[in-house]
């Protein structure tokens, strides 16, 4: 069962490690940022939490900043799977050989006309 937050526990944050690994990790973060006087540990640390806050949704409530959580597509261009080539994919085939992969439009062309395709499927 989770536990709640103490509202009166004050305003600082104590992290305790858990391994040997965690804790020579804290120590070189802290040697970092003694390194270092632009960096300060808070401001490190709080962006962590924001970060954090945003991906889980916090505040909770009607927020109408999150909405393009929902409309926002990330389109990830593919290349084309031949050797040498770098153009971009314009869809997914399958040979009659069993080689399967991405092809661009000269290269579906080549293929197409060879009659070496056995699927073909456009990316959108």
């Amino acid at each position: 069962m989770p536990r709640t937050p103490n509202p009166s526990s004050g305003k600082s944050l104590t992290i305790h490690a858990k391994t040997l690994s965690d804790e020579e990790k804290i120590r070189a973060y802290k040697e970092i940022h003694a390194r270092n006087e632009d960096l300060k540990i808070n401001a490190s640390v709080m962006g962590h939490v924001d970060n954090f806050l945003k991906r889980h949704n916090w505040p909770p409530g009607n927020s109408q900043t999150l909405m393009s959580v929902f409309t926002e597509q990330k389109k990830i261009q593919q290349k084309c799977g031949r050797e040498g080539c770098e153009e971009s994919a314009i869809g997914k085939a399958e040979a009659k050989n069993g080689w399967q992969g991405f092809l661009c439009q000269r290269h579906y062309r080549q293929s197409r006309d060879a009659r070496l395709l056995r699927k073909w499927r456009k990316l959108k």
